[in-house]
């Protein structure tokens, strides 16, 4: 056990880390209101603290805001996850780093609540379930304030499914069952009981993230859960038990188990990471093979994006041979746009998807965000689109690193886990510059094939 891994289980103090371990942007303000007031090191995060509490607030707002619309016609959503965590469990809502909002509603009133949020002034749509080409049963919308500090995840279900909701949906009428509903705000929603905050809303979300294994956070957010509600081990077993979810919560307890003071948030080797997938719920290892039959099925229609997506790949891959002023391809090779524009979800994500996976065959299948992002703007910009390249710049780790990616209606694409945004980057120039720029922050559109 390291030293970082000692003091997110509570076994040493702060005070006892080297400044070289407080560089984790996400625990800086945790750094901070653990640090006692004369400490030398405790000055440089408070600049991160202040950020994160004002952060929160600015996105608790704006969830405010949505709350009321739904309670004005009777829907009290259920607040999950990293949201709900540090506005209900930390003692200060700063210490606890989340990116995206995630909420749920009643299956039967998804798509009432998804069309409220769309229609409230601030808000803007940018996926819905049933206008997709993308295998996801547990959401109903992804929702992005207009000034890009909030981007919301509207779920049906709890966790994620691949191919039947029988289970997703089983799980998501127990966790109801077992919630309270209270007043916030003056607003009315529901939180779930603690043992499925740990076990729904920790353990099983490792289970299907792209990074296995357990995470720095993961370990705090079970102490917490201890002292604000009093989670306890036995309660947690006595739930997986209900659940028949054993073995996730085995195979989460063996890497993070604060009771018994055990951290291990390292990449999992490939043994461990051969046993992790071993530790799926059965339902889900059934499910992992209609999904990949599934993938067999998909693969006609994605084929058929490919071909129509492989000439301006070829042709993108061609300008940036010949030339090498990126500002200079951009200005001088923008198509004209259609006057017909089809401003379906389900037709950006063809198109994304058919540039992806030509540049996967064709190459290069990696550091290839200037060829995908020049590909991606010259297709949405032919079908009239209102879309912007932007090329950014920064410093990591001494090293300086150049990044490319998309705008659409104002708003980042996050494609295939590529997260450029103007507050990771410093901009080294936008086509076309707006008149009036305006600073932006998490402006990501998760489009993934």
């Amino acid at each position: 056990m390291n030293a970082l891994e000692s003091f997110l289980l509570g076994i040493t103090p702060a005070t006892d880390l080297p400044a070289r371990l407080m560089t984790d942007f996400r625990l800086m303000p945790l750094f901070y209101s653990s640090l006692p007031t004369d400490h030398p090191e405790k000055s440089k995060f408070r600049n991160a603290f202040l950020a994160s509490t004002a952060r929160h607030a600015r996105i608790k707002s704006h969830v405010l805001e949505l709350v009321r619309a739904w309670n004005a016609v009777g829907i009290v959503p259920m607040l999950f996850k990293g949201f709900m965590m540090a506005e209900f469990v930390y003692d200060l809502p700063a210490n606890r780093f989340y990116g995206d909002v995630d909420i749920i509603v009643k299956e039967h009133e998804a798509a009432r609540a998804a069309k409220i949020a769309k229609e409230l002034p601030g808000w803007v749509e940018t996926w819905n379930r049933a206008d997709t080409v993308l295998p996801n049963i547990h959401e109903e919308s992804h929702l992005f304030t207009t000034d890009h500090s909030v981007r919301l995840d509207l779920h049906r279900f709890a966790l994620h499914t691949f191919t039947s909701a029988k289970n997703a949906r089983r799980l998501t009428n127990e966790m109801w069952q077992t919630s309270s509903q209270i007043a916030w705000e003056g607003c009315q929603v529901v939180v779930p009981s603690f043992e499925d905050v740990a076990l729904l809303g920790i353990v099983l979300s490792r289970m299907w993230d792209e990074s296995p294994g357990v995470k720095p956070h993961d370990a705090l957010d079970f102490r917490a859960l201890t002292k604000k509600w009093g989670l306890s081990r036995e309660a947690l077993v006595f739930r997986a038990e209900r659940f028949d979810l054993e073995k996730p919560l085995e195979a989460f307890l063996a890497l993070c188990d604060p009771w018994r003071q055990k951290l291990d948030y390292k990449a999992l080797s490939q043994e461990k990471l051969k046993m992790w997938r071993k530790s799926f719920p059965t339902f889900w290892q059934l499910e992992w093979r209609f999904a990949r039959f599934d993938r067999l099925v998909r693969a006609i229609p994605t084929l058929l994006d490919v071909a129509t997506q492989y000439p301006n790949v070829v042709r993108v891959k061609k300008l940036l041979r010949q030339k090498t002023d990126l500002f200079e391809i951009v200005q001088t090779n923008e198509p004209i746009p259609r006057v017909r524009q089809n401003k379906s979800f389900k037709h950006l994500e063809r198109i994304l998807r058919g540039i992806h996976w030509t540049l996967f065959l064709i190459g290069p299948r990696f550091d290839a965000c200037v060829p995908r992002s020049l590909a991606v703007y010259n297709a949405l910009k032919a079908e009239g689109h209102d879309v912007v390249f932007v090329s950014g710049i920064r410093r990591n780790n001494g090293k300086l690193e150049g990044h490319a990616w998309v705008e659409l209606s104002g708003i980042g694409l996050e494609i295939f886990n590529d997260l450029p945004s103007a507050q990771v980057f410093k901009e080294n120039f936008r086509y076309p510059k707006p008149e009036n720029r305006v600073a932006r922050e998490n402006q990501t559109l998760e489009l993934v094939s």
